[in-house]
């Protein structure tokens, strides 16, 4: 190519004409299907000449089995363009393009059979097709794939396909980190609105400004047709994003958020009776200051104080977070190096797990338990998962860390638990910083590393407090 000036339109096309001889040699002569199809795409995108585009896709598709023909054919057959529309006809080359592990195949038999074109007899057969076939282009990472089924979880369809958030949940959190602002939006409102998943104000947030980015980014980087990209068929289904996206949430910007990042952490519950002081401890997971004070501050005093502090985790410390201008993913730098970054994520997917899946009265004891065991074993980050065991959790909760650990969901509450470090005022320079009821002073920093039972005592002034205050 570089012996082309495409700047001169006599150059552009001898170099198209060159590349129409090239196609049809590779594809006539050496009969590779790959490049019959890029011969069909040749007539479709250069030449405008459908009919023929038609052909050589359905050749491919039928000869070859060259998946992305089979789908291509299929597209127009759904649409009806310069051939007669047939949805069963189109249905079965999608499908075909599927098995044959097409992307695209596999996301527009999916959308097809979730419409209300009449491919299969019987109803719910037609729909659990529909249901396989987006399910594996989301696994192929297809986003629109990914969104079509959240939707589809978010609302159930008829009696085939129940209702199920955490489904919904689970699919808009990989659709939003394939860069779906839509999915991001609808995480941010389930967690305004606690539906389905826990209220959390920094995740509402963290997830609303990724969908603004990604936005902004649409709106500057238009996407145009390249040769080569082809048509759209799932976006002529004009039904089906109708039927799938009024099964997703309203996509206006949630309202001021209201929650705290400590109802994804340990909180008192019932203790209405007498003061509770507000305990948020930032630390790090490699960090041997961190685990020194868990082990001789916290742990010791726990029992005794239980009922008169509410405990937050933010396990995040002197790390820094950004989004890969390439991939789009959350890059993280620690402390104490990859190793740490990967247990403060473990560690946040412990209490947040906890948080979702214990009794609201054993909240608190579990996440202190859990933290406490992981920071005081061999090598916290990767102790979690045995420590959950350790600490008796739910085999359900057990499952959700895992799950969270392995998942994008991870990255998701490092960053939440970093927007809240970076927002401490005095910054953040010591690890771990203890704050009491919201405030960070000096002062209570050197209390809380040198006698943090005391220091809750004097912070409780008058009134109930534990009878060992008397001696603190």
């Amino acid at each position: 190519m570089a012996g082309y000036n495409f700047k001169s339109e006599e150059e552009v096309q001898e170099y198209l004409k060159n590349l129409h001889i090239e196609y049809q040699f590779g594809c006539l002569s050496e009969k590779k299907p790959e490049v019959c199809h890029l011969l069909g795409d040749y007539y479709e995108s250069i030449k405008q000449n459908f009919k023929e585009a038609i052909k050589l896709y359905k050749k491919n598709c039928d000869e070859y089995n060259y998946g992305r023909s089979c789908a291509k054919y299929g597209d127009y057959r759904i649409m009806g363009r310069e051939c007669e529309k047939d949805p069963v006809e189109a249905f079965k080359y999608m499908e075909k393009g599927c098995e044959q592990n097409d992307s695209r195949g596999c996301l527009h038999a999916g959308t097809l059979a979730l419409s209300r074109e009449k491919i299969d007899p019987v109803r719910g057969s037609q729909i659990m097709l529909g249901m396989k076939y987006l399910k594996k282009a989301c696994d192929m990472e297809v986003e629109k794939a990914c969104f079509y089924l959240s939707g589809v979880y978010l609302n159930g369809i008829e009696e085939y396909v129940p209702k199920n958030m955490k489904e919904a949940y689970t699919l808009s959190l990989k659709c939003c980190e394939l860069n779906n602002p839509y999915a991001c939006v609808n995480l941010s409102i389930m967690h305004k609105k606690g539906d389905g998943v826990q209220q959390n104000a920094e995740l509402a947030q963290t997830f609303k400004t990724r969908a603004d980015e990604l936005l902004r980014e649409l709106k500057e980087n238009k996407k145009s047709l390249k040769f080569h990209q082809g048509i759209e068929a799932a976006d002529q289904f004009h039904d089906v994003p109708e039927r799938l996206c009024a099964a997703t949430y309203s996509l206006q910007a949630p309202s001021p958020l209201q929650y705290s990042l400590s109802r994804s952490s340990a909180t008192v519950a019932g203790n209405e009776s007498h003061a509770v002081v507000n305990v948020a401890v930032y630390y790090e997971s490699l960090c041997s200051d961190s685990m020194r004070w868990i082990k001789q501050q916290l742990l010791p005093e726990y029992d005794a104080l239980k009922d008169y502090i509410s405990v937050t985790f933010i396990p995040y410390g002197k790390a820094s977070h950004w989004k890969d201008p390439d991939s789009q993913k959350w890059r993280f730098t620690c402390q104490h190096g990859e190793e740490e970054c990967n247990g403060n994520k473990a560690q946040a997917c412990a209490i947040n797990a906890i948080q979702n899946g214990e009794a609201a009265d054993k909240v608190q004891q579990l996440s202190v338990a859990l933290v406490g065991c992981a920071m005081t074993s061999r090598f916290p980050p990767s102790s979690v998962p045995q420590c959950a065991k350790k600490v008796e959790l739910s085999e359900q909760t057990q499952a959700n860390i895992n799950e969270c650990i392995n998942g994008p969901l991870s990255n998701e509450l490092l960053v939440a638990h970093g927007e809240k470090t970076k927002k401490l005022n005095p910054s953040l320079s010591f690890v771990p910083t203890i704050t009491i009821n919201e405030e960070n002073t000096k002062e209570i920093q050197i209390k809380a590393q040198n006698n943090f039972f005391k220091l809750i005592c004097d912070t409780l002034g008058e009134g109930a407090k534990p009878s060992q205050c008397s001696t603190a």
